[in-house]
């Protein structure tokens, strides 16, 4: 809308420009023949008066100095310009608020996105469990008849939330554990670095054992099973996970699983202290 009355204003400056043009051409044949026709004046005195009065004219049609910026506008192209610059100038005003407010609608647009995906996570949240912890051990034969034997702990966990998880410290240890609780030599240890992972995803993780100790020890354990005998000791493996939604919000995994010497796998312990998901 502003435009056209822009250009609006534009075609008036032309009409009104070409049309006093027109006027001024039809009256200078006249001035001039009025001019011949006086060529002569009758005395001094009305001379002298055609002088001053010209003198006059032309000092009230022009304005010197600095007057000419201040004194009000007479003509129909001054006024056409200032409508046409106030337009322009109008229409820059209303562009920057224009855009400011979409700038705002925008951002207002960002934030409620954000709180939505915020809800999201917070309803859909992952969940990281340990499925399962296998201590794949050869039998008592097996290591009389071999020397060189990877023996290794492996976790598996799993995101079995709905959102990814990253996770930002795992660690994990195995020991030996008494009929009374309490910890005795350690088997093994490992922490592992940061990683995400994607809802439904399996990690494994593996943990290395030390096999001279370990070997004679669990030696000692089977042989007294095998007689029918109640074990003193036995491995434990134990462990945290923590780690984080897409909303910052930390959580926290804890296992703590005991290897049964006659069924050979890992039970989980008891104790909600040691076994949970946050």
């Amino acid at each position: 809308m502003l435009k056209w009355l822009a250009m609006f204003a534009f075609a008036v400056i032309l009409t009104v420009s070409a049309m006093e043009l027109m006027a001024a051409q039809q009256k200078a044949p006249s001035s001039n023949q009025q001019g011949q026709g006086n060529q002569f004046p009758t005395s001094t005195n009305e001379t002298n008066n055609c002088v001053s009065a010209q003198q006059k004219e032309g000092s009230a049609d022009s304005v010197e100095g600095w007057h000419k910026f201040v004194t009000w506008p007479g003509s129909w192209e001054t006024w056409a310009l200032i409508v046409t610059f106030g337009v322009i100038a109008w229409q820059a005003i209303l562009m920057r608020t224009h855009g400011k407010h979409l700038h705002s609608l925008a951002k207002a647009t960002f934030e409620q996105a954000e709180i939505s995906r915020k809800a999201l996570v917070a309803q859909f949240r992952p969940k990281i469990v340990v499925r399962t912890i296998q201590f794949d051990l050869p039998s008592v034969e097996e290591v009389d008849e071999q020397t060189n034997l990877t023996w290794k702990i492996e976790i598996s966990i799993v995101n079995a939330g709905e959102t990814i998880a990253h996770v930002t410290y795992c660690t994990a240890i195995s020991f030996w554990m008494d009929n009374l609780k309490r910890s005795r030599a350690q088997i093994a240890k490992e922490e592992w670095k940061p990683y995400s992972l994607n809802p439904g995803e399996t990690k494994r993780l593996i943990l290395p054992v030390e096999q001279s100790t370990f070997r004679t020890n669990l030696n000692i354990v089977e042989r007294t099973v095998g007689r029918g005998n109640e074990p003193q000791e036995f491995p434990v493996c134990k462990g945290n996970i923590f780690y984080s939604d897409e909303n910052g919000h930390t959580r926290e995994t804890g296992f703590e699983r005991r290897w049964d010497i006659k069924h050979r796998r890992f039970i989980a312990s008891d104790d909600p202290e040691a076994e949970y998901s946050d």
